[in-house]
């Protein structure tokens, strides 16, 4: 069944992407006290998410900074602290960098802004550093401990000069040698710690702390990628959330309003055809009740009339004017009959008709009855002859 519909047909067509991410660049740039540089930078806008940015660092001068040589690193959007520069120097103390950020979006398309910011570094502390600075904690720990020692014995010495400030001289020559002893013992105590110390120092494992530093270098570079994927996860998720909440609130939402507003107009249209339909079979008149006279040409006239064109004229006289619901409208007609002579000729219930038969000089007036649906024509033409 064929359907046809007035109105207009929308159809969505996806949206190519040809323009790369809008995006003003690099924003903020901090120099901290650790050497590292802090990049700040404000979103970008792009019809294909999620959008990347790519941060490019150059020591020394601007020139040629956006070169795919000086590109550090790609991020998500936020604050970023730098480390090093793109062949994995640690950033010197007292060197200018240049910094630079770009956007991509989601198909790789990359904008081209030049802005960039500059700032001295503090300088990154290297493994050897960091294996200075451990052996100096743990000496200045060492030399602490000596010097709560040494207030200790001083305290006793102070408590020796006053005894021998109070007693006699036997007691004094006996505090002094109490007291000399003492100060011996500090002395070779003084001596111990000072050997002490040294062999501190000398047992320090320069390769071990050096391997314990690049460990906790290897370990910071680590938290800090994880973090920066965690925070991309992050991103990524609210993107998708954003993207799915767009599409239903933009998309889907509307399509299916849609959908159930063009379902409505169907129903509507489908109903008009309905009602349509029905007007249309209620117009299409019943056939009227029909009766069929059949007979044979021989029998008729009573000769042989195969090679003869015989020709049965039937024209109405008086019809009903109604049959069921059709209103009856019957012209005159002419039947032949086959190569063998039978003839069936339909006519109207409760009709009278005339049959002309010229070729057999017949001429009469018949009432078809109403209540046969077969009549034998033979039979009829013989009660006309008979009367």
């Amino acid at each position: 069944m064929k359907q046809y519909f007035e109105g207009w047909v929308r159809q969505k067509v996806p949206m190519m992407d040809l323009a790369p991410p809008t995006f003003g660049g690099i924003t903020g740039l901090t120099a901290n006290q650790n050497g590292s540089l802090t990049v700040t930078f404000a979103a970008g806008t792009d019809l294909t998410l999620p959008i990347r940015y790519q941060i490019y660092i150059k020591a020394a001068t601007a020139v040629g900074l956006f070169d795919v040589a000086n590109r550090l690193v790609e991020v998500p959007l936020g604050p970023r602290n730098i480390f090093e520069t793109p062949d994995g120097a640690i950033l010197q103390k007292g060197v200018v960098y240049h910094v630079g950020v770009r956007a991509v979006d989601g198909i790789g398309q990359e904008e081209s802004n030049t802005a960039s910011l500059s700032a001295t570094s503090e300088g990154v502390l290297d493994e050897n550093a960091l294996t200075m600075a451990a052996a100096m904690a743990a000496a200045i720990l060492s030399l602490e401990a000596s010097l709560s020692d040494l207030e200790a014995k001083t305290a006793r010495l102070d408590a020796d000069a006053a005894a021998i400030e109070d007693a006699d001289v036997p007691a004094a020559a006996s505090a002094m040698t109490t007291a000399t002893a003492n100060l011996i013992a500090a002395k070779l105590d003084l001596q111990a710690v000072s050997a002490d110390l040294v062999a501190a120092i000398d047992a320090i494992d320069a390769s071990a702390l050096q391997a314990v530093a690049t460990t906790l270098n290897a370990l910071a570079i680590t938290l800090g990628n994880t973090e920066t994927q965690l925070e991309g996860g992050v991103e990524l998720l609210g993107t998708i959330n954003t993207e799915l909440s767009t599409t239903l609130n933009d998309h889907l939402v509307p399509s299916l309003t849609t959908l159930h507003t063009e379902l409505d107009t169907f129903n509507v249209k489908l109903g008009e055809f309905d009602a349509a339909l029905d007007r249309l079979n209620q117009s299409i008149p019943e056939e009227p009740d029909l009766a069929v006279l059949q007979g044979n040409i021989r029998s008729v006239s009573g000769k042989s009339l195969v090679w003869e064109k015989v020709d049965i004229t039937i024209t109405p006289v008086s019809l009903p004017q109604v049959s069921g619901s059709s209103v009856i409208s019957y012209q005159r007609s002419v039947w032949y009959p086959n190569y063998l002579g039978n003839f069936e000729i339909p006519v109207v219930k409760g009709s009278t008709i005339l049959v002309e038969i010229p070729l057999c000089s017949l001429r009469f007036k018949y009432e078809v009855p109403l209540n046969q649906d077969t009549i034998d024509f033979v039979a009829v033409i013989q009660a006309f002859i008979n009367t």
